[in-house]
């Protein structure tokens, strides 16, 4: 997944939020986020430029109205000045 951004150049904050659903577990390790659960574990290389912050936060998920639960998004932060960037998520799957 690709995402190209264009601005003036002044200063911006970008963010992405992504979702995972509450059985699965998610853990940072340096540039890479593991992903896993008792079925199967997978990958997210994460190939932005350095200067974006990860981060793991807790959320909730509703499969239905009125029911939730908890669990954990990855937060990727980028600030800067853009006129013209790509940032590149790669999501591979480990057998």
């Amino acid at each position: 997944m690709s995402d190209n951004l264009q601005a003036d150049s002044t200063t911006h904050e970008v963010k992405w939020f992504y979702h995972f659903a509450p059985d699965l577990t998610v853990e940072q390790q340096n540039r890479r986020v593991l992903v896993k659960n008792d079925a199967a574990s997978f990958s997210i290389d994460v190939n932005p430029p350095a200067e974006v912050k990860l981060s793991i936060e807790m959320g909730e998920f509703s499969s239905n109205y009125g029911r939730k639960q908890p669990n954990q998004i990855l937060i990727a932060t980028w600030q800067g000045a853009v006129s013209e960037m790509r940032f590149v998520w790669k999501f591979e799957r480990n057998s």
